[in-house]
């Protein structure tokens, strides 16, 4: 349970930042702190070579923003997908 919060929060940001029909990689936070990496470790992104943390890092995580950040990734890579 822990971090999902988290996650469900950047994920609404994320979703609300999008523009057209192709999902953009979102990076949280950088307006508010001017640094283009924003306040999350890597951005949200489809492509794995920019965020390659998946479901099964969560077991290797303690604190509640890493493990958010996972859960936004999920939900970012299930709403770019046509699919759903």
């Amino acid at each position: 349970m822990r971090g999902l919060g988290e996650g469900w929060s950047d994920a609404v940001a994320n979703w609300m930042s999008q523009t057209s029909s192709t999902t953009q990689d979102f990076v949280l936070g950088q307006g508010v702190t001017g640094n283009p990496g924003g306040i999350r470790s890597k951005p949200y992104s489809t492509d794995q070579t920019v965020n390659p943390l998946r479901y099964s890092d969560i077991g290797k995580l303690t604190e509640t923003h890493r493990i958010g950040e996972v859960w936004a990734n999920i939900l970012h890579n299930v709403y770019a997908d046509p699919r759903f």
